[in-house]
């Protein structure tokens, strides 16, 4: 057979198969590295940020404070005296000498918003250095405008000052990065007048401790928010800045000194990745330092590129690994499917010889298998319909066993109805005339169905047979329901030898007598309904129905070996007296112990209290009932056990031979007509059917009775 590759082969999908788990696996561990790498880098950046948002705001606020404490230095050193306004200061110009960043130092004199210049210093320009633009004393002009325009604005509101100080950013008064600091000292005992000390430095220091490198930028924020510092003139000589990104509204919200946002974007919508810290002391300024997000994650983005083309790599040598491997599989398995084309057709012969020992050379040597167990089983088809065919007409010999229709007697009659749970069952119950006057019922269950249960109820029904045959026969012989089951008993168990068991229940009802004889080979008890509440046959145990049902149970409770068991089976009989009217039911264990989906069964008690309520009803009325009521529970379909069910009824005219009944009557008065005085039953419990409701009934003895007529007055 050529090899043909086709989109919808075995080879193709395995090979599919192995490039797609191969790929899975790649990607899944290239996610599940990468995710762990990220959160690596991630705690990496944000350490090493922070801590340098941490160090430089140390730094900038070590430059500041130096600066103050230069500038309280130089004023504790000033004179008492007072000097002219436009003069420099000897002392402040010798502070400025200390730092070339200092650039101009004054002292006004507020009084009732009212500023007065008392002390002023200038730098003076380095010899050697190119001059600016503009003049010199044109430099000293716009320092000293701009702290006098800051202490004429302190001095209409003082409350400018945190802290009695104020730090601002004057670049845009300077034209070039400016600092000013001013701070607030009070005037013993006057309210109303206090000095000002105001500093102009370079930013030059500032912008050389905050950190900038080509994907990291470095810059100071403001309390408002306004860039302060910057390595980058042009970003905050404006003093002011758009919408503060995400990363200084954290760092103004002042939850926290420092702080940390995985990504942002700024106000150019890059996205970003940076860090805060607070400047410590009582400087109102915040560092802040942003990093490209996409460089700091570029390592991220070269290991995705690095597991993408070893993944391709690993790909291409996993299909062609799987395609190779693919061909030696599937050619066993087109010789396989060779192999069950020939069978399908009807070529039982064919026999593949696999050269390998995996699972395909297994599959081989089970069709081997396969045709030879086909082949066998075509020929047993026969035999098959043979057993079948005996089995049918087994079933249909069973069937002989039970009565044909409900027995219906002078004084005796009985219904049942029988359930298999296969073909062939275990269950048997039947009705025999023993002689005048007695009848026999009994019911039985043979261990399990199927065919063996059938045999065994097939040799009780021959047994019964038999034994009701002679004793109809032979009158002299006393017909006894517990010999009955010690012949029982031993038949079977020479006829199984033990393997199959048979409870058995035999009850002799003798009209003659009024007495009901049972015996009981491990059988399910029947009971007795009565109507009557009174009912002497009713123990305390017995009485369990409800109050408001119609009848009562009487259990006939005896105990006893199933048949089949054992060689000496000890059967015992009772005696019950009957009443005319008594219904019995007799049933066997799978109406209790049928189940149906985990359901609990239709237990015995369920099964008193059906009956029960039911027992005023007609027989029949009785068996479709309680047959209905099991179905309830466990289903007429799929039974596990056999169900039979079988209610005889002693008639309600039936009364003991040699009782009698009389009633005597009285006239009353000549225009009333006779009326009966009392009347007496003898033999029956219930009053004669002629007597009237308003006629007295006794039940008397007549060896002590005598009855002397009346004399009328």
């Amino acid at each position: 057979m050529s090899k043909k590759i086709s989109i919808g082969s075995l080879s193709t999908k395995l090979t599919f198969l192995m490039a797609s788990v191969v790929s899975a696996t790649v990607i899944a561990m290239t996610i599940q590295s990468s995710s762990k790498f990220s959160a690596y880098i991630l705690q990496n950046i944000e350490e090493v940020s922070t801590s340098m948002a941490e160090r430089t705001s140390v730094d900038i606020a070590s430059i500041i404070e130096g600066w103050i404490t230069q500038m309280t230095s130089a004023t504790a050193k000033l004179a008492s005296n007072k000097l002219d306004a436009n003069s420099n200061d000897l002392e402040l110009a010798n502070a400025l000498k200390l730092d070339n960043d200092l650039l101009a130092l004054s002292l006004f004199q507020i009084e009732n918003k009212t500023t007065k210049l008392v002390r002023l210093a200038v730098q003076p320009i380095a010899a050697g250095t190119n001059p600016p633009a503009a003049p010199t004393n044109k430099k000293i002009k716009t320092s000293r405008e701009v702290m006098s325009d800051l202490a004429t604005e302190v001095a209409g509101n003082s409350n400018l000052f945190l802290d009695d100080r104020i730090i601002r950013n004057v670049s845009n008064s300077t034209s070039v990065p400016t600092i000013s600091i001013a701070i607030k000292y009070a005037i013993q005992n006057q309210p109303n007048k206090f000095a000002v000390l105001i500093l102009l430095a370079s930013m030059t220091k500032i912008q050389v401790a905050l950190p900038q490198s080509r994907f990291t930028s470095g810059y100071i924020i403001d309390s408002t928010g306004s860039v302060f510092s910057s390595t980058d003139d042009s970003a905050f000589r404006a003093g002011s800045s758009s919408t503060p990104n995400a990363l200084i509204k954290k760092a103004l919200s002042r939850r926290s000194p420092s702080g940390f946002l995985s990504i942002f974007n700024d106000n150019e919508q890059n996205v970003k990745i940076g860090s805060f810290a607070q400047v410590p002391g009582r400087i109102p300024l915040y560092i802040i330092i942003e990093r490209d997000r996409n460089a700091a994650f570029q390592v991220i983005t070269r290991m995705y590129v690095t597991a993408a083309l070893w993944g391709a790599l690993i790909l291409l040598l996993a299909t062609m690994a799987s395609f190779l491997a693919a061909g030696s599989v599937t050619k066993p398995l087109r010789e396989l499917v060779s192999a069950t084309k020939k069978i399908a057709a009807g070529d039982f012969t064919v026999q593949l010889r696999p050269q390998s020992n995996d699972e395909v050379a297994e599959l081989g040597h089970s069709v081997n298998n396969m045709a030879n167990r086909i082949e066998h089983l075509m020929t047993s088809e026969v035999e098959k319909a043979r057993f079948e065919k005996e089995l049918e007409t087994a079933k249909l010999v069973q069937s002989t066993f039970f009565p044909k229709k409900d027995i219906v007697g002078t004084n005796l009659s009985v219904t049942g109805n029988y359930q298999p749970a296969t073909e062939c069952g275990g269950d048997l119950w039947g009705h025999y005339h023993i002689r005048n006057g007695v009848e026999l019922v009994f019911i039985a269950d043979a261990m399990g169905h199927g065919a063996p249960a059938a045999l065994v109820t097939a040799i009780a029904y021959a047994c019964c047979k038999s034994v009701a045959s002679i004793l109809d026969e032979q009158v002299i012989l006393n017909p006894s329901p517990a010999v009955l089951l010690r012949r029982l008993n031993t038949i079977i168990l020479d006829a199984v030898d033990g393997k199959i068991s048979m409870t058995f229940f035999a009850a002799l009802f003798d009209f003659n007598s009024g007495e009901i004889t049972y015996a009981n080979a491990g059988h399910n008890f029947p009971f007795i309904l009565t109507e009557n509440k009174a009912d002497p046959r009713l123990g305390n145990k017995s009485k369990s129905s409800r109050s408001d049902s119609p009848t009562s149970a009487i259990t006939l409770t005896l105990m006893g070996n199933p048949l089949g068991v054992q060689r000496e089976g000890d059967y015992q009989e009772k005696t019950i007296s009957m009443a005319a009217g008594d219904k019995i039911v007799f049933f066997t264990d799978g109406l209790i112990e049928n189940t149906q989906h985990g359901k609990p069964p239709f237990t015995r008690k369920m099964l008193l209290e059906s009956v029960c309520r039911n027992g005023d009803k007609e027989i029949e009325a009785i068996k479709e009932n309680i047959f209905a009521s099991g179905y309830k529970i466990f289903g007429q379909e799929n039974l596990q056990d056999d169900v039979t069910v079988v209610v005889a009824q002693i008639s309600k005219t039936w009364s003991k031979p040699g009782s009698f009944s009389f009633s005597a009557t009285a006239p009353l008065l000549d225009s009333q007509p006779t009326a009966p005085i009392f009347s007496i039953e003898l033999g029956h419990q219930e009053p004669a059917a002629s007597t009237t409701p308003d006629t007295p009934s006794l039940n008397l003895d007549l060896s002590n009775f005598t009855i002397k007529p009346q004399t009328s007055s």
